[in-house]
């Protein structure tokens, strides 16, 4: 019971904060291998939601703990770094590609080491570069975002209704 307790206050806060997010946008980009371990995390959560196996749950949240970390220090030893854009639509997607392009300029990140994925405009990697010009370059875009003007789209709309179900749904059954 308090496990299950749990799993849904764990649910409820993270599309909770997803709603919030896709408005307010209080963090445009996300490091990949958190997101990463926070998705796993949460579907691993949804499979033990019953309680039973705790022993083998709490094995796996550490495994992916360890892993995480473990990742996260190769590939910023290998100077290669992967984000998240999140809240990104097709019609922001050239305007934030070029704020960031203008950033790394000013920074000293060459273009050429910033790669953009145009079938995918939520992922940017960035490698060969130190890791504190990429945190800085990320948290001048995450600035920049949160401070454009807030438009409350259909888009938006319909990103609240889907989350308040979701969360009617997990405290119902």
């Amino acid at each position: 019971m308090t496990l299950d307790l749990v799993i849904k206050i764990v649910f409820s806060s993270i599309l909770g904060f997803i709603a919030l997010n896709s408005f307010f946008r209080y963090h445009f980009s996300s490091e990949r291998f958190v997101t990463s371990a926070i998705i796993i995390f949460t579907v691993v959560l949804y499979f033990f939601r019953d309680g039973n196996n705790k022993e083998y749950l709490m094995l796996i949240i550490l495994g992916i703990f360890v892993t995480t970390v473990f990742f996260r220090i190769l590939y910023d030893s290998k100077k290669e770094y992967g984000y998240f854009l999140l809240n990104i639509n097709k019609e922001e997607y050239n305007i934030i590609r070029e704020e960031i392009m203008t950033r790394a300029n000013k920074l000293e990140i060459k273009e050429e080491n910033i790669i953009f994925q145009n079938r995918f405009p939520h992922i940017l990697y960035i490698k060969k570069e130190s890791g504190k010009k990429v945190r800085e370059l990320i948290k001048e875009i995450d600035t920049y975002v949160a401070k454009k003007k807030k438009t409350f789209s259909m888009r938006i709309y319909w990103h609240l209704i889907v989350v308040l179900i979701l969360i009617a749904a997990i405290w119902r059954f």
